[in-house]
């Protein structure tokens, strides 16, 4: 069966395989040896450690340790992260935070984006004194 639409075989500027040509052609790549994985959604994606999402260890009562305050390479590497978000990428102070935040340390940044709304500077840069109080407490 010829399908109707030409569907491409990769991205014309990323080089990349389309993942999606087998399922809409019904024929395998030609450009391809093996079939291409799926892109990840957003959510896989910062559950994965290329992310920087690490999972907390139990405790000896089977239970997870409270989040501690970032440790002094954290602040180093969220301030670096932030410092890139504000200049080169033109964002919010308070977003550029909460993004490098969710970079460094996830679990921290869904506490507080789940649990702390008085702290979550992403929509309101005068949190960002409080954001800041807190993770250094």
């Amino acid at each position: 069966m010829k399908n109707k639409y030409n569907v491409p075989t990769h991205d014309p500027q990323t080089g990349e395989l389309n993942p999606y040509y087998e399922e809409l052609t019904g024929e395998k790549n030609p450009l391809c040896n093996e079939r291409v994985p799926k892109p990840r959604t957003l959510n896989e994606y910062r559950q994965s450690k290329e992310y920087g999402y690490t999972e907390p260890s139990p405790s000896k009562n089977n239970q997870t340790p409270p989040l501690l305050p970032l440790s002094e390479s954290d602040w180093i590497e969220l301030s670096r992260i932030q410092r890139q978000l504000f200049v080169e990428h033109g964002m919010r102070v308070g977003q550029s935070y909460m993004t490098a935040l969710a970079r460094v340390n996830f679990k921290l940044y869904t506490k507080i984006f789940d649990d702390n709304p008085d702290i979550d500077c992403y929509y309101d840069d005068s949190k960002v004194g409080k954001l800041v109080g807190y993770l250094n407490v």
